[in-house]
């Protein structure tokens, strides 16, 4: 449902089938939707009309699922691996993906939480990722242009 912050009323629907996560551009001209069956979404905010649908079997050179996708400031997009349906005990790893050209980096350093990262997100100003765990205990804070962390 897309709603009029000013009359709080709906204006529009898209349609995503298994809508779970969403994110915007930093010129809020697109949002990216992640969904529980591990496919991608990119939307016009403006138009209201979906431009692409990546399947998550091909995203990247062999398939990555993901639940979230978070833009970051470079263009690359954080994307929070998962098991092809949303999980309570952890998610997959963290890989960056380029849409530009369909790469992926695997982000290593916060490689202790691999399948048991309980979630993640991006500062506001979009330079780092955050991810917490599963168990309520540390959480690593990544440099995405560095690939630097603190845990």
């Amino acid at each position: 449902m897309v709603l009029s912050a000013s009359s709080q009323t709906e204006v529009g629907k898209i349609s995503v089938p298994g809508a779970y996560t969403l994110d915007d551009t930093p010129d809020h001209k697109t949002l990216y939707v992640a969904t529980v069956i591990g496919d991608v979404y990119t939307i016009d905010s403006v138009a209201m009309t979906v431009v692409n649908r990546y399947m998550g079997s091909q995203i990247g050179p062999s398939g990555f699922p993901s639940s979230t996708a978070l833009v970051m400031a470079d263009g690359r997009v954080a994307l929070l691996g998962g098991t092809g349906g949303v999980s309570l005990d952890g998610a997959g790893q963290v890989e960056l993906w380029n849409p530009a050209n369909n790469s992926l980096s695997t982000v290593s350093v916060c490689s202790s939480f691999v399948g048991n990262s309980g979630g993640i997100s991006r500062t506001p100003d979009r330079t780092k990722i955050i991810l917490s765990s599963v168990d309520s205990g540390p959480f690593c804070i990544m440099d995405e242009s560095t690939g630097q962390s603190n845990t």
